[in-house]
């Protein structure tokens, strides 16, 4: 079996000089790891719903839903996979779509105009999450609507914790 402590000893020794720069080293990688937050960014699933708008083209406006294969479909793209995209990826997938795509658009007048999609006047935005479920020692168990950056503390809490191993 390795034994880890005289592999990074017999390792890190030549570059760092003594056993206590390598205590120092190992001491200040594992206070780094410690105040670094993680953070995650959200990731689009089944059940979230986003919105696609084009800025000079209001009837392009959608919100379209996650189905269950991790898709989506909209007007003039058709179905695109979007499941484990973060809401950016997915934003700048609609926007490589779209750029460059002409769409006639029917004036008050009857006449037709051309309107060309720049990748800029594109948004893509979560509009609703998909819902957490809490279970367990509290008051009203089950679906709750999903908010961004709540903890579990907070889902606990307001679904009524009623002791203190909720």
């Amino acid at each position: 079996m390795l034994n880890v402590r005289s592999a990074f000893s017999e390792a890190t020794l030549p570059y760092l000089g003594t056993k206590r720069d390598a205590r120092s080293f190992l001491l200040a990688v594992t206070l780094l790891c410690l105040i670094t937050p993680a953070k995650a960014e959200y990731r689009l699933q089944v059940g979230d719903a986003i919105e696609i708008s084009v800025a000079r083209l209001p009837e392009l406006k959608q919100r379209v839903a996650v189905q269950l294969d991790g898709t989506i479909s909209f007007p003039l793209l058709g179905t695109i996979a979007v499941v484990d995209l973060s809401p950016a990826q997915v934003q700048a997938k609609v926007q490589a779509m779209l750029a460059a795509k002409v769409f006639r658009q029917r004036t008050s007048d009857g006449r037709e105009n051309s309107v060309a999609i720049e990748p800029n006047e594109v948004t893509a935005r979560i509009v609703e999450y998909r819902p957490i479920y809490v279970n367990g020692d509290v008051s009203k168990p089950g679906e709750q609507v999903y908010r961004r950056s709540w903890t579990a503390r907070q889902a606990i809490a307001l679904s009524a914790a009623t002791t203190w191993r909720a």
